[in-house]
C-alpha cells in the first residue's frame, strides 16, 4: 500500500493584507510564524508541525514545551556531555562557524541558563566545539567501590577495598574506595587492611601487637567474652559472670515433640543467644484420619510423592484431620504447599479445635508453592493462640480441584517459606521508570540498573555467596524512560552492555576478560556508521545462533532499524544485514515487537508506522515474515526488497493517523493451527477504543473486534506516555485460546479471557494460570515514604523484573523497586527519595 498525503491550502491573500496580518520583512529568516504557515513556503516547509527554532531544545527541562524537531535550515547535536546542560538536542545555524571555547573549556554560568546560549559575540555555544570540561567531580566518602580517574574530595585517599578475615585481608577487585585515611583515627570503615596507617594496632611495649584471648580457665564460670575495642584498636576481653545470659546449645532432637519437627532458629536475645522454636512438618497424607471425597493422589514433583484434595464434581464434604502436641504456648501460624489450579479451585477452610473456619484463599498458580493460611477479610496471616498440650487441626474441602502437599506448624511467626532468599543490592534512581536488566548465566547472575546518583551500576555475583562485585560506568541517565539497559554473553564469554540512549550516540561497553564486570571498556562505535542517533538497543541470537545487535537509528518519524553481526575471533562488529531491515524512508518510521518464531522456525514481524514524535501519529498495522532473518517476505510469499517499507509489506488493518493505535500495542500470537494472530486497539465508528484481533486466513488478514467498551483513551503528544489500554497477544493455554487485557478507565476492564477460535471472540474469563510462580500480592505495596510525591499528587509504583538467560535457577529469581510513572522524559521539579532495590529467590 503506497500512503499519499494531500494537503489543500486556500489563502485568502486579500483579506489577510487588510487585516494587516502578513509581515512580508520576516518572510525567508527562517523562522517558521503562526502568521506565516500559509504565506511563506520558504520558511513553513518543514513537515514538522512544531519545530525548534536556533538556540532552542527539542526536549528536557530547558525548553518549555516538547517539539518534534529543529526547524529548518538548523541542525540538532545531542547535548548529553559533561560540557553542555541540557536534553533533547540543541539547534543551531551551522552557517554561523564554530566559536572558541573559554579559557581551559570552562563554561561560564552566565551561559548554563534557560535564557540563552551564545557566546558575548552572539555566537551559539555548541558542544563539539569545547575540548573536556577540567574535572571538578571528586568522590565522597559513601561512593561505591569503583575503576575510575576520578579523584577523591578533600581530606579523602582512595584506597583498596579490603576488609579483616581470620585468615588475614581479603580485598575486592573493583577498584578503589575513599577514606579519611592518614588522619591518625581509625574511622568507621577503616581497618588494618585498607588503612594501616591509622588502624594498625599500637600495644604496651611498643611490640604492634594486640594481647591473645584469655583462656576460659581464667574465669570463674569458664566464659570469656569479648568486651569491646580500645583505642589502638585491640579487643577487650572479661569474663562472662551472670550464669542466665549463657546461651544454650542447639536443643536435643526430642526438644520438639513431634517426630517430624525440625528445630529452628527464630530469633535473638538481647545478650546475642538464639531463641530457639519448633517446626512441624507435616506430609498432608499423614492425617490422622481422612474422610471422602477427600482422597491421597500421586504426583511426582510433590513433597514425598503424593497430595490430598476433592476430585472436581465428586461431591461436597471432605477433610482432612491432625493431631498436635504443642509444648509451648504461644502464637502459631501456619503454612501450606499448595496447588490452586484456577480462581474457582482455590481455597480450603482451616479450624483449629472447634474454634470456627478460616476461609483460606490461595493464589492461583499450577505448580507447587507455599501459601501462608489467611482468612478472607480477616487476618492475614491467622496467628493462632495455641496452649500447651494437644490440639486438633482440620483442613476442610471449600473448592474441589484445590490440591495440599504439606503443612508446616510453627511459632516462627517470620519464617518466610516462599523466599528461600530475600536481599537488599542497592538504592536506585526512582525519578521515573527505566528498563533495568537482570541476566542470569550458568551459575553466575548480572544485574543493571541506574543507582541513586543515576550512574548507570552492574553487579554481579556466583550463586549462594551473598557479596557481589560492583562497578560504575561512566554515564549517567537524565529524565528519559527510553533509556533502557540492555546486557548478553558472547561465546567468548564477554559480557556486552548496551544502554542509556535515546537518539544519542551509541553508548556501548564490553569486558575484556570473560565474566569480569570490572573489565568493562567502552567502545565507542561498532560498525562506524548509523550510530550518533541510537535507540532501543537489543542483543540476541539469530536464526544459525549468530550473536546480533539491532536498534534504531535516527527518531520518531524518521528512522530505520538496523543489524549487526559479531565476530568471536575479530571481537569485531559488521553488518548482518547490508541494508536496513525496516525503513520509513524519512517520512516515518517503524515500532515494532521482536520477531516471533513459530513451532515451524518462521519468523514472524508486526508492527506500525509513526509519522513524528506525536504519539497520535501512529497508523497502518504492518505485517512481514522470514525463514533465515535475511530473506523476508509478505504473508503470502511475495519477495520483500530490503528495507521493508510501508510500500512493500503487508497491511494488516490501514488504521489512520490519529485512529487509536499506538506503538507498544501490536503484538504477535497464534491459533491451534498456527495461523498468526495480530492483536491491537484502535478507534470503532463511534470513537471508542476497541481490541481487534486480525488472523491471517487463505491469504487474507480478516479482522475481528473483541471488545464492545464504551470508553476511549485519547492520546497524543510527545514523550513517555501512560497505557491505560494493554492488550496481549493471543497464546493458546491448556488447549484454549486466550488473551490478557486491561482498561484503566475502568476497574474490571482487565484480566484474561477465552476467546472462541472461529471468532477470536470473548467467551469469558480464563480460569487458565500460567506454569510459573508468581509473585505475592503484599509485594505490590509501596514500602518508600515520599512526602514530596505525596505533595505533588503523585504515587511511587512497584516494578518488578524476572531474570533472563537459562543460567542456574533462574526461574526462581526476580527483582523489585519503587519508581514514580512516566512523565513524557521530562524534568519534575523535585526529586524523590531512592528505593531500594532487592533480589528475591523462590523457596
Amino acid at each position: 500500500m503506497k500512503k499519499v498525503i494531500i494537503v489543500f491550502a486556500l489563502v485568502l491573500l486579500a483579506a489577510f493584507m487588510l487585516a494587516g496580518c502578513i509581515n512580508i520583512s520576516s518572510c525567508g529568516d527562517g523562522i517558521c510564524t503562526d502568521a506565516e504557515k500559509e504565506t511563506c513556503p520558504a520558511d513553513c516547509s518543514s513537515t514538522h508541525e512544531k519545530c525548534a527554532k536556533e538556540g532552542e531544545y527539542t526536549s528536557g527541562q530547558v525548553s518549555p514545551e516538547y517539539y518534534f524537531g529543529c526547524c529548518d535550515g538548523l541542525k540538532g547535536f545531542n547535548t548529553n556531555s559533561e560540557r553542555l546542560k541540557g536534553a533533547g538536542q540543541l539547534c543551531y545555524d551551522p552557517d554561523k562557524g564554530a566559536p572558541e571555547c573559554n579559557a581551559g573549556a570552562t563554561i561560564s554560568e552566565n551561559l548554563k541558563t534557560a535564557e540563552g546560549w551564545y557566546y558575548p559575540s552572539g555566537e551559539l555555544l555548541r558542544s563539539e566545539d569545547c575540548g573536556e570540561v577540567p574535572n571538578e567531580e571528586c568522590r565522597d566518602e559513601n561512593s561505591g567501590c569503583m575503576v575510575s580517574d576520578i579523584p577523591c574530595c578533600d581530606g579523602l585517599k582512595a584506597v583498596n577495598n579490603c576488609f579483616e578475615t581470620d585468615g588475614g585481608c581479603e580485598c575486592a577487585n573493583c577498584g578503589s574506595v575513599c577514606r579519611p585515611c592518614g588522619n591518625d583515627k581509625c574511622d568507621d570503615n577503616e581497618n588494618v587492611c585498607n588503612c594501616p596507617e591509622d588502624c594498625a594496632p599500637i600495644q604496651g611495649g611498643g611490640n604492634g601487637e594486640c594481647p591473645e584471648k584469655p583462656s576460659p580457665e581464667t574465669c570463674p564460670e569458664g566464659i570469656v567474652v569479648e568486651d569491646g575495642v580500645d583505642e589502638n584498636g585491640c579487643t577487650n576481653y572479661s569474663c562472662q559472670e551472670d550464669v542466665q545470659h549463657f546461651c544454650v546449645n542447639s536443643p536435643p532432637p526430642n526438644f520438639c515433640i513431634l517426630g517430624m519437627d525440625d528445630v529452628i532458629v527464630t530469633g535473638k536475645y538481647e545478650n546475642g543467644c538464639s531463641i530457639y522454636g519448633c517446626r512441624s512438618e507435616i506430609e498432608a497424607e499423614d492425617a490422622d484420619s481422612i474422610t471422602g471425597p477427600m482422597q491421597i493422589a500421586k504426583d511426582t514433583e510433590s513433597s514425598g510423592g503424593s497430595y490430598i484434595y476433592v476430585p472436581n464434581g465428586a461431591g461436597s464434604g471432605g477433610a482432612a484431620i491432625y493431631n498436635l502436641e504443642i509444648e509451648t504456648a504461644g502464637d502459631y501460624v501456619i503454612w501450606g504447599r499448595v496447588i490452586a489450579p484456577n480462581g474457582t479451585d482455590d481455597s480450603f477452610y482451616v479450624e483449629i479445635d472447634d474454634s470456627g473456619d478460616k476461609l483460606w484463599d490461595m493464589q492461583s498458580c499450577s505448580v507447587w508453592q507455599w501459601d501462608i493460611v489467611s482468612d478472607r477479610g480477616q487476618e492475614d496471616p491467622v496467628k493462632f493462640y495455641l496452649t500447651e498440650g494437644e490440639h486438633t487441626l482440620k483442613v476442610k474441602k471449600r473448592e474441589d480441584g484445590a490440591k495440599l502437599d504439606k503443612l508446616v506448624v510453627t511459632d516462627d511467626l517470620d519464617l518466610d517459606l516462599v523466599f528461600e532468599e530475600k536481599a537488599d543490592l542497592s538504592k536506585v534512581w526512582s525519578g521515573h521508570p527505566v528498563g533495568f536488566d537482570f541476566l542470569s548465566y550458568k551459575d553466575r547472575q548480572f544485574v543493571a540498573f541506574y543507582n541513586e546518583d543515576r550512574k548507570l551500576t552492574v553487579m554481579s555475583r556466583i550463586l549462594g555467596e551473598s557479596e557481589w562485585d560492583k562497578i560504575e560506568l561512566p554515564t549517567s541517565i537524565g529524565w528519559d524512560s527510553h533509556n533502557s539497559i540492555k546486557m548478553a554473553i558472547d561465546d567468548n564469554e564477554d559480557i556486552h552492555l548496551a544502554g542509556n540512549m535515546h537518539v544519542s550516540p551509541l553508548t556501548y561497553f564490553r569486558t575484556t576478560r570473560p565474566l569480569d564486570i570490572t573489565s568493562f571498556k567502552k567502545i565507542d562505535n561498532m560498525v562506524g556508521s548509523m550510530e550518533t542517533k541510537v535507540t532501543y538497543p537489543i542483543f540476541f541470537r539469530g536464526p544459525e545462533n549468530e550473536f546480533i545487535f539491532t536498534y534504531r537509528d535516527g527518531s520518531s518519524g524518521n528512522g530505520q532499524n538496523y543489524y549487526n553481526a559479531y565476530d568471536h575471533n575479530t571481537k569485531t562488529w559488521g553488518r548482518f544485514l547490508d541494508k536496513a531491515l525496516v525503513s520509513g524512508e524519512g517520512l516515518m518510521n517503524a515500532y515494532y515487537s521482536d520477531p516471533v518464531k513459530d513451532k515451524e522456525g518462521i519468523f514472524h514481524l508486526v508492527g506500525i508506522w509513526r509519522d513524528n514524535g506525536d504519539a497520535s501519529s501512529n497508523h497502518d498495522i504492518f505485517y512481514a515474515k522470514s525463514v533465515d532473518f535475511l530473506n523476508w517476505e509478505t504473508a503470502s510469499g511475495n519477495i520483500i526488497d530490503l528495507p521493508i517499507t510501508i510500500n512493500n509489506c503487508d497491511i494488516v488493518d490501514p488504521v489512520p493517523v490519529g485512529g487509536g493505535a499506538i506503538n507498544g500495542n501490536v503484538k504477535i500470537g497464534f491459533d491451534t493451527q498456527s495461523r498468526p494472530i495480530v492483536s491491537y486497539h484502535k478507534y470503532d465508528s463511534d470513537g471508542n477504543t476497541q481490541i481487534y484481533n486480525a488472523r491471517l486466513e487463505d491469504g487474507i488478514w480478516k479482522i475481528y473486534q473483541a471488545t464492545q467498551w464504551a470508553h476511549r483513551w485519547d492520546f497524543g503528544g510527545g514523550g513517555s506516555i501512560v497505557f491505560e489500554v494493554k492488550v496481549g497477544p493471543v497464546v493458546l493455554e491448556n488447549n484454549e485460546l486466550t488473551q490478557t487485557y486491561s482498561f484503566s478507565q475502568e476497574p474490571d476492564l482487565s484480566g484474561k479471557w477465552v476467546l472462541d477460535e472461529e471468532t477470536l471472540t470473548p467467551t469469558g474469563k480464563s480460569t487458565a494460570v500460567s506454569n510459573s510462580k508468581k509473585v505475592p500480592s503484599e509485594l505490590k505495596d509501596v514500602e518508600t515514604e515520599c512526602l514530596s510525591c505525596d505533595a505533588h499528587g503523585e504515587e511511587l509504583g512497584v516494578k518488578f523484573m524476572f531474570a533472563r538467560g537459562d543460567g542456574t535457577g533462574s526461574d526462581d529469581y526476580f527483582l523489585r523497586w519503587e519508581t514514580l510513572p512516566v512523565n513524557r522524559d521530562l524534568t519534575r521539579d523535585y526529586i524523590p527519595p531512592p528505593s531500594q532495590l532487592r533480589i528475591y529467590k523462590f523457596s
